[in-house]
């Protein structure tokens, strides 16, 4: 399970928040740049070899969006950095 959590302020981790949780999900690989306020799209592999699925901040949590997915390249081009939590 992947867990996305919110700590408004360092320290204070009585306001730690449950932004999102995806079950069977690997671990994000790419972050694009802000959408929404902080929050940053999150991309995880999809089951298409060098593709990756979106997973955006909505409504006050994180989302797997419907889209369909994008490569390497396209995130990139967007803005979007590597994790470094590449599944080895």
């Amino acid at each position: 399970m992947t867990v996305v959590l919110s700590r408004p302020y360092v320290g204070q981790y009585s306001n730690t928040k449950i932004i999102g949780k995806f079950m069977g999900l690997p671990l994000p690989e790419f972050i694009g740049p802000a959408r929404t306020g902080q929050w940053r799209t999150l991309y995880v592999p999809d089951e298409k070899p060098g593709l990756y699925r979106e997973i955006n901040f909505d409504d006050g949590e994180y989302r797997v969006s419907p889209k369909a997915p994008v490569s390497e390249a396209d995130i990139r081009e967007q803005g979007g950095k590597a994790t470094g939590l590449k599944a080895q």
